[in-house]
């Protein structure tokens, strides 16, 4: 049996096979899922997925593309309501995803970026959950914040790793465990097949990152 480390079940794409897509994936292996959160219209999709479907559970995050789009007044309210998130039926199970982009967010919002991303980490440490990071184009920076503000001691995950081989030590070292999607069987991505091989087996996960 397999769980998806990453998805994103509750967005519009699936709102007409849902429940097609999951009797299918049961029939494939797959017998849980994990739902990433990306803004609040989101984490309330995800909760209520949450308490519909057996096998499903999500973390509640404020994607760092979101963060750097939305104006300050907004984005501090999304990050004043994420602690909400972890409370009553259907809880989040985790932080995130957090992080850094600089490849698909514009360079300049990087500080912004990382405001919020320090806010998530802040939240994980208080909880003790485990946090949910999206890091593209940023790894130096990413863990430069992290060895600077600490995770919690219930760890995480990379998800949709990109960068190299040499890298996975320093986020293993870390106790955080990588996540590839299908971006590894990509024919020229072997870059990627690398970094696979470098991840000890206990740190090893795999994603959809669907509809991605």
């Amino acid at each position: 049996m397999y769980i998806d480390a990453h998805c994103h079940l509750d967005l519009p794409p699936f709102d007409e096979d849902r429940d097609a897509v999951l009797a299918q994936g049961r029939a494939d292996g797959i017998s849980g899922y994990l739902l990433a959160g990306v803004d609040p219209q989101g984490w309330r999709r995800q909760r209520a997925l949450t308490r519909a479907h057996a096998g499903i559970q999500w973390t509640a995050g404020l994607h760092p593309v979101r963060a750097a789009e939305m104006d300050s007044e907004t984005r501090r309210s999304a990050l004043e309501h994420l602690s909400a998130c972890f409370d009553g039926e259907g809880r989040a199970v985790g932080v995130g995803e957090t992080g850094l982009d600089r490849r698909f967010a514009a360079p300049e919002t990087l500080p912004v970026q990382e405001i919020s991303f320090r806010a998530h980490l802040a939240l994980a440490r208080e909880l003790n959950r485990p946090v949910v990071l999206h890091v593209v184009a940023a790894h130096g920076h990413t863990l430069d914040v992290i060895r600077r503000d600490g995770l919690p001691a219930a760890g995480g995950m990379v998800h949709s790793y990109s960068g190299s081989a040499e890298l996975v030590s320093e986020y293993v070292s870390l106790s955080l465990s990588i996540s590839f999607s299908g971006n590894v069987l990509r024919p020229g991505a072997k870059k990627l097949r690398r970094a696979v091989s470098a991840v000890p087996g206990a740190h090893l996960l795999v994603e959809t990152d669907a509809p991605d």
